[in-house]
């Protein structure tokens, strides 16, 4: 993969989630920390349940 892809997925991908417009407080590691928790707990349950209609 070149860094041109990269950039261009990570754009897309950042857009999604709009974490541009996020407001930062006072400890922004763990604020993005517990927002990327919760991003990939609801990714994983969203691909569960668009697996479980897939084996139906």
């Amino acid at each position: 993969m070149n860094k041109e892809f990269v950039r261009h997925f990570l754009i897309g991908f950042f857009s999604v989630f709009k974490i541009s417009q996020m407001t930062v407080r006072k400890k922004p590691e763990t604020d993005l920390l517990e927002y990327f928790i919760r991003v990939e707990k609801d990714i994983n349950s969203t691909f569960q349940e668009i697996r479980k209609e897939y084996e139906r």
